[in-house]
């Protein structure tokens, strides 16, 4: 029997299935849900991992993760990952560069979704998971007819 007691487990940890699901490419409806600062992979920048969600149509409720460059030693991934945060700042309508990211969770606007595929580490095997490519405004419908114009 393994003894945990001294690990240092979250208690406060979201539950996790093991899976995921790979959602169409498509143009959805989302909302940031949740955020996290982490540093690089190379431990040398910092990444603005975004929880992201839908909250319209078939697959409502599925998370993306979307990772944004905030600072990189390469200037032109910290440039587009900065770019990115910005685009997200203008439609959450908060001032750039903010202080936190209180203003941007909630706030729902257009994510287009794509699909990668890539390399399992342990098993070699192509594998596929989603990526945010772009955001943009959550377009209002239209106005509805109000009859025949007057005066004709």
């Amino acid at each position: 029997m393994a003894d945990l007691s001294n690990e240092g487990l979250d208690p406060n940890v979201q539950e996790n299935s093991g899976g995921f699901t790979v959602i169409p490419e498509g143009k959805y409806q989302v909302v940031i849900v949740g955020d996290k600062l982490v540093p690089t992979k190379a431990g040398t920048g910092k990444m603005l991992e975004l929880k992201v969600q839908i909250i319209e149509g078939d697959h409502r409720g599925e998370t993306i993760m979307d990772r944004l460059n905030i600072v990189n030693a390469s200037s032109m991934a910290q440039a587009i990952g900065q770019g990115q945060l910005k685009r997200i700042c203008n439609l959450c309508e908060v001032q750039y560069p903010p202080t936190s990211t209180d203003g941007l969770i909630g706030k729902p606007m257009m994510a287009t979704v794509k699909i990668e595929e890539f390399k399992s580490n342990r098993t070699g095997e192509m594998l596929k998971s989603n990526k945010i490519s772009g955001y943009n405004p959550v377009l209002a419908a239209p106005a509805a007819s109000s009859g025949a114009a007057k005066g004709w």
